[in-house]
C-alpha cells in the first residue's frame, strides 16, 4: 500500500504568519522559506534517513531559519529608521579625512600629516551586513540584548556552513541545536510582530 502524502501548507497560507511585513515581496521570501523549513521536518520525521543525510537536514534548517531571523531584524531596523523611531546614529561610526597633506616624512612608510577629520555613521542600504544591523539594534535598544547575542551566536554558527572555512568534519549539527534555533527564532518573530504592529 502506498505511502499517505503528507500536505504541506502553501506559500499563501504560510504569508499569514507575516502579515505584520508590509513588504510583499519579503514576506512572501519569508513564507517560501518557512515552506521549505516545513518539508525539510517532514523528511527527517518520516523517513528513516542515513546519519549524513540528517545532519545536512539540520543544517539546512538552520540555515534557512537564521535567514528568516535575518530578513525579519533587517526589516525591522529599516522600518523603525525610516519611520524615526530610531536614531541613524545607532549604526557603525566612521571617520573620513579630507584635505590630507603630508608635513613631515619619517621614512618609506610612514608620514605625519594634516587634514580634516569628519565624524558620522555609515547610511542603511541594502548592502547593510546582518552583523552590523545586530550591533545596531542592540545600540537602538529595539530588542532584547540578550537576544540579540543569541541571534548574533546563530549568525556565527551558519557561517560555519561554509564548508571552505571549516577545519572539522562537518556533521556535529543535534536535534537539539535545531529546535533551539525554532526557540529562538519564535521568540524573535514575537518581538519584532509586537514591535511593528505598535504605533508608539
Amino acid at each position: 500500500m502506498p505511502k499517505s502524502k503528507t500536505i504541506i501548507s502553501t506559500v499563501n497560507d504560510l504569508e499569514k504568519r507575516f502579515l505584520f511585513v508590509e513588504n510583499e515581496t519579503l514576506k512572501k521570501n519569508l513564507a517560501i522559506n518557512l515552506q521549505y523549513i516545513i518539508f525539510l521536518i517532514q523528511q527527517e520525521e518520516e523517513n528513516d534517513l542515513p546519519g549524513t543525510i540528517t545532519y545536512s537536514i539540520y543544517k539546512n534548517l538552520i540555515l534557512y531559519t537564521t535567514s528568516i531571523i535575518e530578513g525579519l531584524l533587517i526589516h525591522t531596523f529599516k522600518e523603525l529608521l525610516e519611520k524615526g523611531k530610531i536614531s541613524p546614529k545607532s549604526l557603525k561610526s566612521i571617520r573620513n579625512f579630507k584635505n590630507i597633506k603630508e608635513i613631515y616624512k619619517i621614512d618609506s612608510t610612514s608620514s605625519i600629516i594634516s587634514g580634516t577629520l569628519i565624524k558620522g555613521h555609515e547610511k542603511f542600504t541594502r548592502r547593510t551586513s546582518f552583523h552590523d544591523v545586530i550591533k545596531a539594534s542592540k545600540k537602538a535598544k529595539i530588542i532584547d540584548a540578550k537576544l540579540l547575542d543569541k541571534i548574533d551566536d546563530l549568525r556565527q554558527k551558519r557561517n560555519k556552513i561554509h564548508l571552505a572555512g571549516l577545519n572539522i568534519v562537518d556533521d556535529y549539527y543535534s536535534k537539539k541545536e535545531v529546535d533551539d534555533v525554532f526557540d529562538l527564532t519564535q521568540k524573535f518573530t514575537i518581538e519584532v510582530e509586537s514591535l511593528l504592529n505598535s504605533d508608539d
